[in-house]
């Protein structure tokens, strides 16, 4: 508090010593009740300022505290710092090429902004011509598209009547071939009925040549008739030469006109059968020959109407299928017609098209040059793009190599803080073997077990049994001098909160440090 205690007496002071003059000046001029007034508010004042300063002293006398014990921590701090820049001399040389890393790539992206700059006003122009080539193109587009309506409506039309010619011609080889198996059944009605015909032909073919045999028959019986009454005439003949007698000649006589007379009825009612038989015949032959004559006649008249009919119907078909026909070449012709005449005038609209851009595109300079440009920007954007991604590659790589760089440090960091607490715990002042102590002349530096914290079994410093005070001739060394041979069994290290022991940091470094030139020289042939 002698701090505190100074700043407010210095302030009393130098308010005592400004005060008489003052208040001297005052009292000259003013009445004595306001002087005192005025005394007594000045004590105030000064009372209410003490009150108001005293925390900011007492803070003050804190800070100042505080801040002798930040600049404690920042010599300490300094002091690390200067052991730090000791150990990280040898890595000047990174930092230098990191600053130049640094330097180029601020270059690079300057230039790479200034490029992108260009470039957005060069595309933005760019925009603006293909914006109005693609109007251009939409308009002929949308032309083109009637055109591909207009041939899409004549196909749907031509698809249309394909589809009602082949339903006609569907229908008529129906029809055709219903007419077909009536034609093929009447055929075969009437061949039927011919073979019936011919069968009743055959069958009275078989009645008269029966006929016929009777009446061989009877003639044959006649002729042997008429044999008999010429034997008969003969023997009368003889019977009168023999002259017979009258009676023998008349009994023979009745007997013969008896004879005939039977022979005469018997011709004649035979004469009469065979007449009524033959007309029979012909009668039977003529209804037979009138009912055929008739029916096949009804039936071929019959047919010939069926097949006029047929035939007019086929006729009419055939009509109706040629002018379909001759509709459709006609519609086929006019659609085709039709067809060339669009695809003329599309050639038409496509070469003034064409002919109307190559003039544009003839004319437009400008716009050659802004395809050039282009193409140009866009070969700058590629190789800008691809220096990019060989500079980030490159970048990558440096990191990589930083990366393991640190990693290495850590490990040596690391080592030299054990080999720090190592040495803090070296002394010796009359050490005694332990009795668990193996036997062994080199200790087992690489058998360190991994994710546990290591116990170790031998303590850091220990007696080596080689020395010339432990061998066997102790007596005469000890006469002259006493040697203590010390054994240093380093500690294992924690690195990222596991146990290794110091070859395998080593090993791990040098191959950290391998990984890292290696990125170096690919950084630096990128």
């Amino acid at each position: 508090m002698d701090g505190a205690d100074a700043p407010v007496s210095d302030v009393l002071s130098q308010g005592d010593h400004s005060e008489p003059p003052h208040g001297k000046h005052v009292s000259e001029g003013l009445p004595p009740l306001l002087v005192i007034e005025a005394g007594e508010i000045e004590t105030r004042l000064r009372k209410h300022a003490l009150e108001l300063t005293e925390p900011a002293i007492s803070r003050t006398v804190l800070f100042e505290g505080k801040l002798r014990e930040v600049r404690v921590a920042a010599e300490r701090n300094a002091d690390n710092l200067k052991q730090l820049h000791q150990k990280l001399s040898s890595q000047d040389g990174l930092k230098k090429t990191i600053d130049s890393f640094r330097s180029e790539l601020g270059e690079w992206d300057r230039e790479r902004r200034d490029h992108e700059h260009l470039l957005n006003e060069k595309t933005c122009l760019q925009e603006n011509e293909l914006s109005a080539l693609r109007k251009m193109i939409e308009v002929q587009a949308y032309s083109t598209e009637a055109c591909q309506r207009g041939l899409k409506n004549v196909g749907d039309l031509i698809a249309a009547t394909k589809d009602e010619v082949t339903q006609l011609r569907e229908y008529c080889c129906e029809r055709v071939d219903v007419n077909r198996d009536k034609i093929m059944k009447l055929r075969d009605e009437i061949e039927s009925k011919f073979a019936a015909s011919e069968s009743t032909q055959f069958k009275l073919h078989d009645d008269v040549t029966n006929m016929a045999t009777v009446f061989a028959h009877l003639k044959s019986e006649m002729e042997r008739i008429g044999l008999v009454t010429a034997e008969t005439m003969e023997s009368v003949a003889d019977l009168w030469r023999a002259k017979a007698s009258a009676s023998s000649v008349e009994e023979q006589q009745q007997t013969f006109i008896e004879f005939q007379r039977n022979l005469n009825d018997a011709v004649a009612a035979l004469r009469l059968r065979v007449n009524s038989v033959v007309d029979e015949v012909k009668d039977h032959f003529q209804t037979a020959v009138r009912v055929i004559s008739t029916s096949t006649s009804k039936q071929i008249d019959t047919m010939r109407t069926k097949y006029a009919e047929d035939i007019g119907r086929m006729d009419e078909v055939m009509q109706q299928n040629e002018s379909l026909n001759q509709i459709l070449r006609g519609s086929e012709d006019q659609a085709k017609a039709h067809l060339q005449q669009l695809q003329e005038d599309l050639n038409k609209q496509i070469q003034e098209l064409r002919l109307g851009l190559q003039e544009k595109v003839k004319v437009d300079p400008v716009s050659e040059q802004y395809v050039l440009e282009v193409q140009q920007l866009r070969r700058a954007w590629k190789d800008h793009q691809e220096s990019l991604a060989v500079h980030d590659r490159a970048r990558a790589l440096e990191r990589d190599a930083m990366h393991a760089i640190v990693e290495s440090q850590l490990i040596a960091a690391q080592m030299n803080v054990q080999d720090d607490q190592d040495r803090k715990n070296v002394a010796l002042f009359g050490c005694k073997p332990e009795k668990g102590d193996r036997d062994g002349l080199l200790p087992n530096i690489d058998q360190t077990p991994r994710k546990k914290e290591v116990k170790t079994t031998s303590p850091i410093i220990s007696l080596d049994k080689r020395c010339l005070s432990c061998c066997s001739n102790t007596g005469t060394v000890l006469a002259g001098f006493k040697i203590a041979c010390l054994n240093y069994t380093p500690g294992p290290v924690e690195y990222h909160q596991v146990s290794y022991s110091r070859a395998e940091l080593l090993h791990l470094q040098a191959k950290l440090l391998d990984q890292a030139q290696d990125r170096m020289h690919r950084a630096a042939g990128v």
